[in-house]
This record gives structure tokens, sequence and C-alpha cells, in this order.
């Protein structure tokens, strides 16, 4: 039997979700028989994607710069999806190659995140990746996206271009861990997960850990993230400077998964101030954890939480005290929630139903 054949373009996969998506999907993928799977990877960052033995790779040595590379993945991904012959050629990004034989893309970003970019360069450059966004979405064969709500942010309702869309929530590696607790459990630890960019409003967290220790002078926020955004962090420390709560905040950078889970598990509380999300797999994990949660009222969060009356309308910077006052409530609490959707987490489930559409 003749192999369909697929080429996904893994070259904006570098950080993040993103690339937790690919070496996730590619690992369901390398047990499938049905398909040859061709990976286009960026040369500079290839060991970041995981190999297979059934998959096959092509290490291209396009640009560093995020406009040059976006340009030039319009002429050498076609290039490559009419020489090998690609049947569907796969965007593991919000846009496609327009060019590209059969080009579907994953959407993994809301499409509000522009209004809340600073400095102009920012702006430029996500302007230009929502026109392409849009533009992509006319072209592409198929359209998956990792939420309704990420849906709603980039496609009409009545839109006809909703019958090209799935939604597909990603999945998450088991959530257990057998790690102890990374902090002295004799204090208050609240944990955030989120790399530090202007949509995750770590500001209004730092209000919050003020009204937090005036009840709680244990209390310590552990982040674990990267810092993407200098102006978000300077903003932040520059409040906790103020506030005299430095002794308070632990920053630990990225964490392997494993360690993630640890602080999230042993939590008091999980917290996430974010007023943009297309998704949030560690608010999932800590579900699943049964760390109880204090959330911003948005609608992703809603989506895969259900209804609970820990949502906070944090783009109200007034509701810090309410925030702070939800954390202190949750303490010790563990939450009784079952979420029908958990069972739909699952990478496996999200292999099945991308090659399904390509079957």
């Amino acid at each position: 039997m003749n192999k369909k054949k697929l080429i996904i373009s893994a070259l904006h996969s570098k950080t993040g979700g993103g690339l937790t998506y690919i070496n996730a999907l590619l690992y369901e993928f390398s047990k499938q028989h049905e398909f040859k799977v061709t990976v286009l990877r960026h040369k500079d960052y290839a060991s970041l994607i995981h190999t297979h033995d059934n998959i096959s790779y092509i290490d291209i040595p396009s640009p560093r710069s995020k406009t040059l590379g976006t340009l030039w993945e319009q002429i050498i991904v076609p290039y490559y999806s009419y020489k090998l012959k690609a049947d569907h050629t796969l965007f593991n990004t919000n846009f496609c190659a327009f060019a590209a034989k059969n080009p579907s893309i994953i959407i993994h970003t809301d499409g509000s995140v522009l209004d809340l970019v600073t400095g102009w360069k920012k702006k430029l450059y996500w302007q230009a990746i929502t026109a392409l966004t849009k533009l992509s979405i006319l072209r592409a064969q198929h359209i998956f996206t990792v939420s309704k709500s990420v849906t709603d942010t980039w496609i009409e309702k009545n839109s006809p271009h909703r019958d090209k869309v799935e939604v597909i929530y990603a999945g998450i590696k088991p959530s257990k861990t057998d790690n102890e607790a990374p902090f002295d459990d004799n204090f208050f630890n609240i944990v955030t997960v989120g790399d530090v960019y202007p949509q995750k409003n770590y500001s209004f967290l730092a209000d919050t850990l003020k009204h937090v220790a005036e009840k709680e002078p244990s209390v310590k926020l552990h982040i674990i993230g990267t810092v993407y955004d200098e102006a978000a962090k300077n903003h932040f420390f520059s409040k906790i400077a103020e506030y005299g709560l430095q002794n308070r905040v632990h920053f630990h950078g990225r964490k392997p998964h494993s360690d993630t889970l640890a602080f999230i598990l042993h939590a008091d509380v999980y917290i996430t101030a974010s007023q943009v999300e297309a998704l949030n797999i560690p608010l999932i994990e800590a579900q699943l954890l049964k760390t109880p949660i204090v959330a911003s009222d948005i609608p992703v969060h809603r989506e895969i939480l259900g209804e609970t009356e820990n949502f906070v309308d944090t783009k109200n910077m007034s509701n810090a005290q309410l925030f702070a006052s939800k954390i202190m409530a949750s303490k010790g609490i563990i939450p009784n929630q079952k979420n029908p959707l958990l069972s739909e987490f699952s990478w496996s489930r999200v292999a099945e139903k991308i090659l399904n559409k390509f079957s």
C-alpha cells in the first residue's frame, strides 16, 4: 500500500507550547503506519525537536530573524512540498506558506494578543502575524485550533470558513510526579506557571501578593517561566520592591516538566491572572492534581474548567484584593469538581483527529 505523504513545517517551533506540541505530536505520529511523515526543522534549533526512526527530517538553514524566517518559509516549504510530492502540508503555527500543497494550520494563539502587545516593533510583528493568519484561514484546507475560544477570536461564527475548523484540545503528559515538595512547606506557597509577557498580567499578581501578605506573612509566590518581555518583568519587580516583598517572590525560570508538576502538586494554591490564553495546560494539570485554583475570568478558563466561584476579572486592577481573598479562602480546600473535558486532553487523540482529516 502506498503511504500518503505528510510534510510538517516546524520551522517556528523553538520554545514554549509550540515546541511541546510538535514533540508530543511527532511521538504519536511515529506509531502510525499510514503516512510517510517528513519534518522541516530550523537547522539551528533542530536538536529541540525529537527524532523518531520512522519519521524523516530535513534541517533547513533558514534566517534567525522572525520576519526573514517567515518570508523564507513562504518559499522553502512549497519547494519541499512539491519536490517530495506531499499529499498534505501541515504548519505547526497560525499561518501557512500560501503556495504549499494542500496546506493546513494549527492555531495556537488567541487572536486578541495583539491588543496587549507593547512596543512598536512587537506590535508591528504581531500585526503582520495577524494578517498572515487571516490570509491563511482563507487558504488552508483544514484549520485546527486548540480551543473553541481561540476559534472565536479568529473566525466569525457565521463565517463559511468555520466549516474547515476542528477544535482539538492539546494533550497533556501524565499528571503525576513522585518529586518531593520543591519548597519549604512551612510557608504558604502560591505557584503560577507562565512566561513573562504583558498578557500574563504579572503586575496584577504583584498587587495580589501585597494583599495576601497583609493577611498571611508566610506567603511565598513561586513563578515558573522564562522572561520574554523585559518591560513586563521590570514593571512586576518594581512593584514587588515598592511593596517590600522581594523575599516573598521566587523566580525559578524554566523547569523540566516533572519539576513543574511538583511545584503545582505541592502548592497551597495555584493561580493565574492571564488576560489572554489559548488553552493554559498548567491550569489543566493543576485541576488533575487537585490543587486549589484561583484564575482569571476569561473565556478559555471557563471552557476548560467549567463553572467555579474562583474566577476573578483580572483586567480590573482594583480586583486584586478580591483575588487575594479567594486565594486565602482556597487554602487547604481540596477541589471537588468533575470536568467532562478532562478525557479530551490526550496526545493520542490529537494525532488521531489530525490524521483522520488527512486520510
